[in-house]
């Protein structure tokens, strides 16, 4: 494995584990409460880490074709 896979499989990793920690917060949430803004926005930084890591590794790829 190269070590761009291995950082791509670890940016989603990690917002696997985010978005998993926000889905289980908000289900355990009284009715009427609001999500955490920062643990939301923690998700969405690591949504777009993984996408960014994800066009990094194509554009690679390409390079070596």
């Amino acid at each position: 494995m190269s070590p761009g896979d291995h950082k791509l499989m670890n940016s989603r990793l990690q917002a696997a584990l985010k978005l998993q920690a926000l889905c289980f917060d908000a289900a355990n949430r009284t009715p009427g409460s609001f999500m955490n803004r920062d643990r939301a926005m923690d998700v969405v930084d690591a949504l777009v880490n993984v996408v960014l890591d994800t066009m990094d590794q194509f554009l690679i790829e390409e390079k070596h074709k």
